[in-house]
């Protein structure tokens, strides 16, 4: 339709929704309807053509910017708009096959009324008329630079517009600015402009604006109707003349949501970090005032991804006497530019009038508690996490009441592993009325990480989410994050929503798509200039190759990774890495144990310097085995692991470290103290399915060396009937099980889930030798003797040449050549060679009772077999209920007999 003064507007009314395609909106007769964004601009075009075939490929290029999706993807956009309408819905919005949709809209469904030219969109103004509105602009139609005299006071900045306009500023204009990067002809810019200019202002500012009067009128259409971000920017003259940005709707200004947070980066010379804390600052206090969040980036954007607005402070030159700096605000697709010269102290003022000219009104006013709560928000940004506790601390002592405090210490208690303290802070706010949705959600998703039980089933999406992640659900929580494929959503539940995804990827062994997901993520990460997320991302490709069995790639890639956080200043996640790097690299019995020991000594004293019990904790897990041969200090290690996870820890968290720490005693062979404390906690009623899986693999592994085959299978067959995935267990040990229990088919399947001809190094001595030797014992079991040991040599061939030896692959190569000791055809030559070569190793620091035991296990036999009289006890005085392996000595000595006796 043709706009002009007095041009009616039309509207209609189909099912439970109200439509006005003219002016984009879409409303369930007076209340905001439920579509989601993309929902909602796909009704809109079809409503702009009522009762005609609207087509997919039409549909494509408008709504989803000519990207190619999955059909699936409109189909679910369909659903929602028909849900929406009610009962009708279906025969409302028609499906045509293969070609597109109908919305049908009957005459008596009109509604026409007049309306005055003011509320219509506007025409292009004419040269004359542009002018006439800003007369700082000689030609509408060229985007000019305008320089402006000092920036009024925050207050008078938001006052309403006069009547009249000012005069001109004084000053000459400036050259004219080039288009950003972003403002392409397939990403049309809104408009943009300045505000208000005040007398006698405390600083020097200069600003610069484009103004392309028919680009305005065009993109105010653009960004409503095809879903660019959802905002309808309109310019509104001022007394000055200049031009202000205002929303359509509620309010003036950008707006920050509960998933929109204000991401921001600050770049200064190196020498001025405290202008970039005083920067950031001032940008964490005007967010929280707006009830919002800051996220904190490393470097400058090539594009904002991400729902909420990116500021972007960048000193430009510094000298004793000033400073030139740009100030960016970016949202959507417009982008706002401030400069500034003056003293270095007043480029936070500067920063502060910027915001508060910009964003939509705060809707709090500061108090003392919550300037507290602003420092302390600004230390963990900074990644300094007791200055952060003492501000939350202090800021509560102010006002108890301050929900965002508690909230704020809650998530960096669960952080530094304080989830004792946390979870005593979470149940008080609960106890309070008067938490927002947001605050509410923010709580149940921090409850769901340290103590779901406590949490109910209808919690908000991000506590679901931890659920499903904690219950291994994988592909019901890549079904829920896909949920937010299509929407802009803010960078925190981006990064936690990739975070969930990949690890899910990994648990279902999508290891191309887990692949595809990281790069993906990456690259998003790299353009918003988010470093921390990037690195966050990162790590998971040490996961993934961990998953593969390439454990040597792992290392590297956790040396990448923690070159990365270090950067960062990320102190949680250097302690993490330093950790998992003594755990990952290989450990050659000797002097290298000693300088591991320093590394995680040195690990233990950060940890204890941030206030991290649990950093301080995954040192010593790593630590004890280190000193498993040294059982007074390994036993001293165990008891200051329980002292800290009593203080600290909640019941849920401590159960799982013992549970973990259970590891340590079936390497000590005490199978029976496992057994009975498994048994415990079955009975005190561990929910959680991570702790059930870890349980039923010790139950399984210290029945299978108890020698009680049955009680180990049982074990084996609960976590199948609960729907684990073996392969997160043991699945090469469990081959080697079955084959014991004359069950070839099930030994296969297990074997399919250890892939151990793919393994690198470290993940055959580790874990897939248990793989190998099932196949020998089969074919031994089969009365193939000299076949079982065609199958063994090869590797142990491959062993004995390994330079540099580690633990792991010693105490492999004895466990392959005791069994090969049994087995027709074996060479004695080589067998000895294997028993030399550990035993080097074995009487080295850091040896282990594994290899001790291997030791011990492969001299008894080649002593029988060589027909000594001195050979000693079967089993070491420390390890007798071993007696899988007693009984396999029994049969070897049998054997040996029948031999002697032929």
């Amino acid at each position: 339709m043709e706009y002009g003064e007095q041009s009616a507007r039309r509207r209609f009314n189909v099912g439970a929704l109200q439509i006005d395609p003219e002016r984009c909106t879409v409303s369930g007769h007076g209340s905001p309807s439920d579509l989601t964004p993309r929902a909602e601009a796909l009704l809109l075009q079809l409503a702009r053509s009522p009762n005609a075939l609207v087509t997919q490929e039409q549909i494509l290029q408008t709504v989803w910017a000519g990207r190619i999706v999955e059909e699936a993807v409109i189909s679910n956009c369909v659903w929602q708009i028909r849900k929406a309408l009610g009962p009708e819905g279906k025969h409302i919005l028609q499906n045509r096959a293969k070609r597109g949709y109908v919305l049908l809209v009957p005459d008596s469904a009109w509604i026409v009324e007049s309306s005055p030219a003011a509320e219509l969109p506007a025409a292009e103004p004419t040269p004359a008329q542009a002018e006439a509105e800003d007369p700082s602009v000689a030609d509408p139609d060229e985007a000019k630079s305008i320089e402006v005299s000092p920036l009024a006071p925050a207050s008078e900045s938001q006052s309403e517009p006069q009547s009249e306009p000012q005069s001109e500023p004084q000053s000459e204009p400036q050259s004219q600015l080039q288009p950003e990067p972003h403002a392409t002809p397939e990403s049309v810019p809104a408009a943009v402009a300045v505000d208000g200019i005040g007398a006698d202002p405390p600083i020097g500012l200069q600003r610069r604006t484009r103004v392309t009067w028919r680009r305005m009128a065009v993109a105010a259409v653009v960004l409503l109707c095809l879903g660019g971000g959802g905002w309808l920017w309109r310019s509104k003259s001022d007394a000055s003349g200049a031009q202000t940005i205002a929303h359509a709707g509620s309010g003036t200004g950008i707006p920050l949501g509960p998933d929109a947070e204000m991401t921001v980066s600050v770049q200064v010379p190196g020498r001025m970090d405290w202008l970039r804390s005083a920067v950031l600052a001032t940008a964490v206090e005007q967010a929280y005032r707006r009830d919002a969040h800051v996220l904190l980036f490393e470097k400058p954007q090539k594009r904002n991804p991400f729902a909420g607005p990116h500021l972007a402070v960048q000193v430009r030159s510094a000298d004793a006497n000033a400073i030139t700096a740009e100030l960016i605000l970016t949202h959507a697709q417009s982008q706002l530019r401030d400069s500034y010269t003056g003293p270095a102290q007043n480029l936070s003022k500067a920063t502060e009038q910027f915001l508060v000219r910009h964003l939509k009104p705060p809707l709090r006013e500061p108090t003392p508690a919550s300037d507290i709560l602003v420092a302390g928000l600004v230390a963990d940004l900074q990644h300094d996490y007791q200055a952060a506790l003492t501000e939350y601390r202090r800021a509560l002592a102010r006002d108890p009441a301050l929900a965002e405090a508690t909230l704020a210490m809650a998530s960096n208690l669960i952080a530094l592993g304080r989830t004792r303290e946390a979870l005593d802070a979470l149940s008080r706010l609960g106890r309070r009325d008067g938490l927002s949705a947001l605050q509410s959600c923010r709580r149940s998703t921090m409850l769901a990480n340290v103590a779901p039980e406590l949490t109910t089933s209808n919690e908000c999406e991000d506590a679901s989410k931890v659920k499903l992640k904690d219950s291994r659900e994988a592909k019901t929580l890549l079904r829920e994050i896909g949920k937010d494929a299509d929407a802009k959503i803010g960078a925190r539940r981006w990064l936690e929503n990739e975070r969930a995804a990949i690890q899910a990827h990994i648990d279902l062994h999508q290891f191309e798509e887990t692949e595809d997901r990281i790069a993906q993520a990456e690259q998003v990460a790299a353009d918003a200039g988010w470093d921390t997320g990037g690195a966050e991302v990162a790590v998971f490709r040490s996961r993934l190759a961990l998953e593969r069995g390439q454990i040597a790639d792992s290392i590297e890639l956790d040396l990448r990774d923690l070159q990365n956080f270090t950067r960062l200043n990320d102190t949680h996640s250097v302690i993490a890495m330093r950790i998992g790097l003594v755990l990952g690299r290989p450990q050659v019995p000797g002097p290298m144990i000693e300088q591991q020991r320093i590394e995680l000594r040195n690990v233990i004293d950060l940890a204890r310097k941030i206030g991290s019990p649990r950093g301080e904790v995954d040192a010593l897990k790593a630590l004890v085995r280190l000193d498993r041969d040294r059982l007074d200090v390994w036993q001293s290690h165990l008891d200051r692991i329980e002292q800290l996870t009593r203080q600290w820890y909640t019941p849920r968290k401590r159960n799982e470290e013992k549970i973990y720490m259970l590891t340590e005693q079936l390497v000590q062979r005490r199978y029976g103290e496992v057994i009975a404390e498994v048994n415990r906690m079955q009975r005190s009623g561990i929910a959680f399915s991570q702790a059930q899986l870890w349980n039923l693999t010790s139950l399984a592994e210290a029945h299978f060396y108890r020698d009680e085959l049955g009680a180990a299978i049982a074990a084996i067959n609960a976590m199948e009937k609960e729907n684990f995935d073996i392969v997160f267990t043991n699945p090469c040990l469990f081959a080697w099980l079955f084959v014991e229990v004359d069950q070839p088919d099930r030994s296969a399947l297990m074997i399919e889930k250890c892939p151990f001809q793919d393994y690198d190094r470290a993940g055959r001595a580790r874990r897939g030798d248990f793989a190998l030797l099932a196949t020998a014992r089969a074919h031994l079991r089969r009365g193939e003797s000299a076949r079982a040991w065609l199958t063994l040599r090869p590797r142990i061939d491959e062993l004995l040449a390994t330079p540099d030896m580690t633990r792991v692959e010693a105490q492999s190569m004895t466990l392959l050549a005791r069994h090969a000791a049994a087995m027709s055809g074996a060479d004695r030559a080589r067998l000895d060679r294997a028993l030399q070569v550990a035993s080097e190793l074995a009487g080295k620091d850091g040896a282990g009772p594994n290899l001790r035991f291997g030791v011990h296990t492969l001299r008894w036999r080649l002593c029988i077999a060589a027909g000594r009289a001195d050979c000693g006890p079967v089993l070491p005085p420390w390890a007798q209920e071993d007696r899988l392996e007693a009984r396999f000595a029994q049969e070897y000595v049998a054997a040996l007999r029948g031999c002697l006796q032929n």
